[in-house]
């Protein structure tokens, strides 16, 4: 298990635990090591997560769909635990009782790769039947039809709101969410995917764009098209 899964449709590595994500072909900087995007969400599960599996676990049921038993023989036989002391630690159950569990966590495994190859033929096809529309990342707190824009209305609102002369430089920030989506997007861009920013070099992309940059940098990282560290002392682009 690697702790991270490549998305073909972006072309993206994106990490299991957090959701960040690393662009095939481009260069990232992880600690003192300069490396190429898969390398990268290696490192970066290794650096940030400690043990992948045990951190995956602690995610709880909601996020993985595993009872607390089955997380127990899971993690058990992770750590090369055998049956009987499994058993001990799930509640002096038998060892009978542990197999049965393996087997039915492999039956659950084939069942979602065949999940996710249907999803992945039904994916294929809607990108082939549906128009052309912009692309969000999959972290945007909006999920109706207002992110439905397609390349030429997102044209329309860009020439609308943003002068983009050199740099795009808001004209007046928009108050429909749609606009809003489109201009955030846009001034996202200006970030490198999956470099490192501090606060004071966020603030000096984002000066050109908005006279209350602040408020500017606060919707960025509301919308999610920025995340940052806990502590606010790290930003970056996914």
């Amino acid at each position: 298990m690697t702790g991270f899964s490549f998305e073909a449709s972006s072309q993206k590595y994106c990490c299991s635990a957090c959701g960040k994500k690393f662009h095939r072909g481009l260069i990232y900087q992880i600690g003192e090591q300069l490396c190429e995007a898969e390398k990268a969400a290696e490192l970066h599960v290794l650096t940030s997560h400690g043990d992948r599996l045990e951190y995956l676990i602690e995610l709880g049921k909601g996020v993985h769909g595993l009872s607390e038993v089955q997380s127990k023989v899971l993690l058990g036989k992770y750590l090369g635990k055998d049956d009987e002391t499994i058993a001990r630690e799930i509640g002096n159950r038998s060892a009978s009782t542990v197999r049965n569990h393996r087997f039915q966590l492999q039956k659950k495994r084939k069942e979602a790769q065949i999940f996710l190859a249907i999803m992945g033929l039904m994916e294929s096809r809607d990108e082939a039947a549906s128009p052309s529309f912009i692309e969000f990342h999959p972290d945007l707190p909006v999920a109706d039809d207002r992110v439905l824009i397609s390349r030429e209305e997102a044209a329309e609102l860009e020439a609308k709101y943003l002068d983009q002369k050199e740099e795009p430089s808001i004209i007046k920030f928009p108050r429909k969410e749609k606009a809003k989506l489109v201009v955030l997007r846009r001034v996202a861009q200006l970030f490198t995917p999956g470099k490192s920013y501090s606060p004071g070099e966020v603030d000096a992309i984002l000066k050109p764009c908005m006279y209350d940059y602040a408020t500017l940098r606060r919707y960025l990282i509301e919308y999610r098209f920025l995340k940052r560290t806990p502590g606010g002392g790290e930003y970056w682009r996914d």
